[in-house]
């Protein structure tokens, strides 16, 4: 008699586990992947199928354990979960929720439930009741008010309580499609909300003869990785083919180290200082761009162009950040991970971690693959085309962003010991870097440089697809074509891994091509370039490469020796590091490219180091610092910036 009963409340376990689980994928990913297709990863069966198991599982656990209390010891798991989440929405709505959810539950239990209500309590309905409401309001809508966040939760709230009231009265075709037809319209709401952005063309005419423009940032690749720059691994070599009718600048240099300060300079010609969008001792993961310097996507759109960028980077080059301000077509959407539970308010989020450890499964990609940036970026350039007008169209590229996933050919590239998958090591790495405890062995230097350096092949070749494309498009010639990258990466470097710590070569130096319209020759320019002239470049359709190369490093992923901010200036092969706290350091980058012998106490480059010393002081001496602008960010981007590591 005992063992039926404990098998029964396993089995109350495993119905309760069985119906959250098919509604949570339901809700959260099947529909979005059936509709936009484009914007998910790779679907692993095996681990959906291990993570359904391992559900049912702790389900049959939870149920021996709770017994007659297992609804209620379920609502009150979800409750503890939502307490942790960033999101105050969903943390009190769910409280809300489970405190409405346990009433119900306490009064079926003494009988005094109404009976067209009992089906509100069953695991479906329950599940449906603590997830839907959530997911409408915690991720369809998350961008609006909280008056809108909340009107939305319970719209679904009361229409899953009507169908539960109804359920006993219609037919079981009619009440599915009522579940069908909600989960639907939730999905078409996060389908829009996660659609590019299009405000249409401007109405302003442009004038005859404008060229067309593209900018392709390729995110993380610093330019020593670049077999067009030298490097031994055939990592660039359309790359190295695009340059044959383009000039390569020998030594271009990012404006910080980090995309969200790069990307700004870039669009707005101002050094981070000015500019204000970067990381503070406040804001670790970068402060928005404030709305009063103009963007080049403004400028060039007051002029007729139609602007347009498809950026893999979704949170730093997003709405949020304030970055792409002026592009009338924004399409930073983000990719939707299938098996891995993404969405914060799931109470099991942590059961297919477990698993995704034990199987070595890949962590979640940071963004849209290359190849599908390269056929949206394609279709916008079909869409200005249609519309007869010049066209803007920045491109990012980030699948070398930790933690280094390329497609599988591109990661065996480079990989010829067959060194073991481990998705994890960055994030680990970056961990015991912000403790002040990193080590990197030689076989895990060697691991993260093969991903990284199969990432930008992969890169490589998807832009040597673009640009086909543009000449099938006979749109190549005639265009203003850049191509470069926000900042770098280290790998053990000083004693760093990642970016955004440090002012160092490997973290700010960066590739850099353009080829502007009409041109067929190849040319190479040795001076220092600083990324900051981009903007004039693209604002004026010349050569303007004049501003004073510096690059700014404001560390938010550093160990303690790292974490002040700190400038470089570099000229004519010698480099002077300014922290703002600590020594100065100086490099001859000529005869030492990988800044190991800190020179800065020899007298044999004492004129190099005063003049350096000066020209950093006239530059200081020019900057306005900005006035901090918004520094809010709502906790769903804080949420998806701490899945990107950016926070921890």
């Amino acid at each position: 008699m005992i063992e039926r009963r404990t098998s029964s409340f396993a089995a109350d376990g495993i119905a309760l586990a069985a119906a959250y689980g098919v509604v949570t994928w339901l809700t959260c990913f099947a529909s979005r992947i059936v509709l936009l297709p484009q914007t998910a990863v790779s679907f692993e069966w095996p681990y959906a199928l291990a993570v359904f198991a391992f559900y049912l599982l702790c389900g049959a656990c939870l149920g021996m354990l709770a017994r007659r209390h297992l609804r209620l010891v379920f609502v009150a798991l979800f409750a503890l979960n939502a307490i942790v989440q960033l999101s105050r929405f969903i943390r009190y709505w769910t409280v809300a929720c489970c405190l409405l959810a346990a009433c119900a539950i306490i009064l079926e239990m003494r009988g005094r439930l109404p009976e067209r209500l009992l089906n509100a309590t069953n695991p479906w309905f329950l599940s449906l009741a603590l997830v839907v409401p959530l997911f409408a309001g915690g991720e369809v809508f998350y961008e609006r008010s909280i008056v809108v966040r909340a009107f939305a939760a319970a719209v679904a709230l009361t229409i899953i309580l009507l169908l539960a009231v109804l359920w006993p009265t219609v037919r079981n075709a009619h009440a599915t499609a009522g579940v069908i037809a909600l989960v639907l319209v939730l999905s078409l709401c996060a389908l829009y909300r996660d659609s590019p952005k299009d405000s249409g063309p401007p109405r302003r005419a442009a004038a005859p003869g404008l060229p067309n423009i593209v900018v392709i940032s390729m995110d993380t690749v610093r330019a020593d990785h670049c077999s067009s720059y030298g490097y031994a691994r055939a990592t660039t070599p359309h790359i190295e083919q695009f340059a044959r009718s383009a000039t390569r600048f020998a030594n271009a240099y990012a404006a910080s180290n980090m995309t969200l300060a790069g990307h700004a300079s870039m669009f707005t010609g101002l050094f981070p200082t000015a500019h204000g969008a970067h990381a503070t001792s406040e804001w670790g993961f970068g402060v928005p761009l404030s709305s009063k310097p103009p963007t080049i996507a403004e400028i060039l759109a007051a002029r007729g162009y139609r602007t347009m960028a498809v950026a893999g980077n979704f949170i730093y080059l997003g709405q949020p950040f304030g970055v792409m301000r002026g592009f009338q077509y924004l399409d930073a959407r983000a990719p939707i991970t299938t098996t891995p539970s993404h969405s914060s308010f799931d109470l099991t989020r942590v059961l297919p971690l477990i698993l995704s450890h034990a199987l070595h499964l890949p962590p979640p990609p940071p963004g849209r693959e290359a190849g599908v940036i390269t056929r949206d970026a394609l279709s916008c350039v079909d869409r200005a085309n249609a519309e007869k007008r010049p066209f803007f169209l920045f491109l990012n590229y980030i699948d070398a962003h930790a933690p280094y996933l390329p497609p599988r050919q591109f990661a065996s590239m480079f990989n010829p010991g067959g060194l073991r998958f481990d998705g994890d090591l960055p994030d680990r790495k970056f961990a015991d870097q912000v403790a002040g405890k990193l080590q990197v062995t030689p076989a895990e230097r060697e691991f993260m440089m093969s991903q990284y350096d199969g990432a930008i092949a992969y890169i490589d070749s998807s832009i040597a697809g673009f640009l086909d494309g543009l000449r099938a498009r006979r749109a190549f010639d005639d265009t203003l074509i850049v191509i470069t990258s926000d900042h770098g990466e280290s790998f053990g470097d000083h004693g760093l891994v990642g970016h955004g710590s440090s002012a160092y070569d490997d973290q700010i130096r960066v590739p850099l091509f353009i080829k502007e319209p009409g041109q067929h020759e190849t040319r190479v320019e040795q001076r220092e370039t600083s990324l900051v002239d981009l903007f004039n470049v693209i604002r004026d359709q010349r050569d303007s490469m004049a501003a004073p190369v510096i690059s700014e490093s404001f560390p938010f992923d550093a160990p303690p020796s790292f974490r002040h901010p700190g400038r470089a200036v570099i000229h004519e092969g010698i480099k002077l590091i300014v922290p703002e706290r600590g020594k100065p350091e100086l490099y001859d980058l000529r005869s030492d490219p990988g800044e190991k012998s800190d020179v800065s106490a020899s007298a044999k480059y004492a004129d190099a180091r005063a003049h350096l010393e000066q020209e950093f002081a006239e530059w200081w001496k020019r900057q306005q610092p900005a006035q901090a602008g918004r520094t809010t960010i709502d906790p769903e981007t804080e949420e998806r910036l701490r899945s990107l590591g950016y926070l921890r």
